[in-house]
């Protein structure tokens, strides 16, 4: 991934609650119900809005997680990203 990269989510219509450190995240579309840490949740409420960049997903957390380095945040971002595509919870294009 890079920071060309868009994701987009059909997720606009997904169910939520959130705790404190995790959300559950029903998906209508396809029945299916997701266990997500609150970061990323975050990230995946953020795409849902609106297409969103790779860059603009890594300043939000860094903005958010001032304390945390850039590498980290990074891999954290990659690594989800990942894991939602998995899910079939998002999809990217690159530009």
């Amino acid at each position: 991934m890079n920071s060309a990269d868009t994701f987009s989510s059909s997720c606009q219509s997904c169910l939520y609650h959130q705790w404190e450190e995790e959300c559950v995240m029903y998906n209508p579309v396809s029945g299916e119900t997701h266990l997500l840490e609150a970061t990323a949740a975050k990230i995946l409420i953020t795409i849902a809005a609106a297409p969103t960049r790779y860059d603009q997903l890594s300043l939000l957390l860094q903005e958010e997680l001032d304390d945390v380095p850039e590498t980290e945040i990074d891999e954290y971002i990659c690594t989800t990203l990942q894991k939602l595509q998995d899910m079939h919870l998002i999809s990217a294009t690159g530009k």
